[in-house]
């Protein structure tokens, strides 16, 4: 897990077994305990304001802040590479700040709005939605869950034993897939379907206050919702979560853009290997560029 400490640089290597992401500095020892030949490595810079990239100069541009985890950040991929950098080779009027954070949910983006807000001063805030962002809101249940297959969380020392199991892997990702994801009819009463349900009230309380926070700050806000990898090209396996966020943010009237539909027709994959959860650096000429649009749409026609 990353910090995003001011200055540092770092490297993410992939290798045959498993993935790393390195603070240079921080974590220089634990470079030479690589398990599995290397294959790609790619390099990543924090500046002094804690947002990956270069230094923020000054200029006119109006700010679009995203906010999100290791997927907003970038793991793997190069710092041009990152998906709110590829944001600002699209939209050039704009200045792109990318505040993802290693293992932030849904709370500590929110929290990280109210404290960075004031200092950037964004026009436009932009989310990135995975589903474990509502773990630590599905109290008392999906946090013993999540607890128990990263247990990295309460002892650090562990964290590189889940990082490497292909074992924990597949069981965490499998489990963002059960049932009660689906779109099947589910029994509303079991302990873990409640738990799953105190969770989406929770999200949607909390991106009721964030909305409301950027109508009080003059904030466009969007939501991008990034899917699982063992949803797409799978027919069974319906998108859920997608379609259940999608209510929330219909009914707060929040411009979202599910990816889903874009990932699951691709014919390339998508995400990096050894690895279910983040984004490859797929080329931007790629299908990708029609993607859906926003809904409704948080630019002028012209910007997206």
């Amino acid at each position: 897990m990353i910090i995003n400490r001011p200055g540092a640089l770092g490297v993410s290597i992939r290798t045959a077994k498993t993935n790393y992401v390195f603070d240079l500095e921080l974590d220089e020892a634990r470079l030479a305990d690589l398990s599995g030949s290397v294959k790609e490595v790619t390099t990543f810079h924090i500046n002094q304001q804690s947002l990956r990239g270069a230094e923020l100069t000054a200029n006119n541009r109006p700010r679009l802040l995203m906010l999100g985890d290791s997927i907003t950040f970038g793991y793997y991929v190069n710092d041009a590479e990152s998906y709110p950098a590829v944001l600002q080779t699209k939209l050039p009027q704009y200045q792109v700040l990318n505040a993802g954070v290693s293992s932030y949910n849904a709370e500590e983006e929110w929290q990280y709005l109210k404290k960075y807000g004031p200092l950037f001063q964004p026009q436009v805030v932009g989310i990135g939605f995975y589903l474990n962002d509502i773990f630590s809101l599905g109290r008392p249940l999906m946090v013993k869950e999540y607890n128990f297959f990263f247990p990295y969380r309460k002892i650090p020392f562990l964290w590189r034993f889940s990082n490497q199991s292909r074992l924990l892997g597949l069981v965490y990702e499998r489990l963002l897939t059960l049932p009660a994801f689906s779109d099947k009819t589910v029994d509303e009463k079991r302990p873990e379907n409640v738990s799953i349900e105190y969770a989406w009230s929770g999200y949607e309380k909390l991106l009721n206050e964030i909305s409301e926070y950027a109508v009080l700050n003059d904030i466009k806000l969007f939501l991008v919702i990034f899917p699982n990898a063992f949803q797409l090209n799978r027919p069974a396996s319906t998108a859920y979560y997608q379609k259940r966020l999608l209510e929330i943010t219909r009914k707060l009237e929040i411009p979202t853009l599910d990816l889903y539909p874009a990932f699951s027709k691709s014919k390339v994959n998508l995400y990096q290997s050894n690895d279910t959860i983040h984004p490859n650096a797929l080329d931007i000429k790629s299908p990708l560029k029609k993607s859906p649009i926003f809904y409704p749409n948080v630019l002028s026609q012209n910007q997206t």
